[in-house]
């Protein structure tokens, strides 16, 4: 309850320091940033607590919790007992407190620091059990076509069948609460660390009516007494978002070949799932025609688009590469 209590948010994310492709190495820091400052103070570096930094040659992946663990134990001692500390304003001392009350990372990242499974059929934390997805044949990836459940009720696009197959009437899923993560990582077996005798597990299919694996592991975070009782444990960066979604989204509009999203196998995939008819391929002389999107341009068109993006003044880190 005491307003000069800190509260933290944890960021991680990890890169290759040589900055070289062919170099198999991943180092990650993790920085704990006090939310008490001013917004213009609050994301200066010189704020910024580097508590962790793991090293390797690969992700630490599940094994993240090992090296979060000092941390941890840390963030338990300033929330229990605290640290006695000098109060200028008032001129008294107080029991200065700390308490962590979220992580920052990227998608990938969000299943080593939460436990999560973040791939395959079961990837969406928010949908959990209720998640639904589909493997693509064409595409070779899985797709999850079931959004329009957190659509409002009245939503069109829950009536649209012609570009999604089917009406949609169902709610959207609840995100699981701090007591039912506890209830299902609670007879789930925590190993940790890799031997190199030991085989690596042949990938199993799940068999129809086995229920999805959501859960790789109980995060270490729940060791916090509060952990459970946060409504919001894990937020996204904004940077991996904006520069993934900008360059699907600027790629796709200009038909940028190798990297736009709308190709060949997409619209067979269209066509297999008898969904947005307009936009199946079409067979002209023992070749495939591809009609034009809604949002397809013409040569013309991605010029002026092109001219117009480079006058636009990106912030820093986003600068276009046109």
């Amino acid at each position: 309850m005491d307003s000069r209590n800190i509260r933290l948010a944890f960021a991680t994310d990890g890169f290759n320091p040589y900055r070289t492709m062919n170099v198999s190495y991943s180092i990650w820091p993790g920085i704990l940033i006090p939310l008490n400052f001013p917004p213009s103070m609050c994301m200066k570096d010189s704020n910024f607590i580097l508590s962790v930094l793991i090293p390797g040659r690969s992700s630490a992946g599940s094994d993240m919790d090992v090296y979060f663990q000092p941390l941890v134990y840390d963030l338990l001692d300033m929330f229990v007992n605290g640290v006695k500390t000098y109060d200028a304003s008032k001129g008294e001392y107080f029991q200065l407190r700390a308490a962590i009350i979220w992580t920052i990372t990227d998608f990938p990242g969000l299943g080593s620091v939460s436990g999560f499974v973040t791939s395959g059929e079961a990837a969406c934390p928010d949908c959990n059990y209720h998640t639904c997805s589909l493997r693509l044949s064409n595409g070779s990836k899985n797709c999850y076509m079931e959004n329009r459940r957190f659509l409002l009720d009245d939503h069109p696009f829950r009536f649209d069948i012609d570009k999604f197959g089917k009406t949609e009437s169902r709610p959207a899923p609840t995100p699981l609460s701090g007591e039912q993560i506890l209830e299902c990582t609670k007879d789930l077996n925590q190993t940790f660390g890799k031997d190199p005798s030991r085989k690596k597990p042949a990938n199993k299919r799940r068999k129809k009516g086995e229920p999805l694996v959501i859960l790789k592991r109980r995060s270490i975070w729940f060791q916090l007494p509060y952990w459970k009782d946060l409504l919001l444990r894990h937020n996204f960066d904004i940077m991996h978002i904006g520069k993934n979604v900008s360059e699907s989204l600027l790629n796709t509009f200009l038909g940028t070949d190798g990297k736009s999203k709308d190709n060949l196998n997409s619209r067979l995939d269209l066509q297999a799932l008898g969904i947005r008819s307009d936009l199946h391929p079409i067979e002209v002389e023992d070749q495939l025609y591809l009609p034009p999107a809604p949002y397809s341009m013409s040569p013309a068109d991605r010029k002026l688009f092109c001219q117009v993006l480079k006058g636009v003044k990106f912030p820093d880190g986003y600068a276009a590469d046109i």
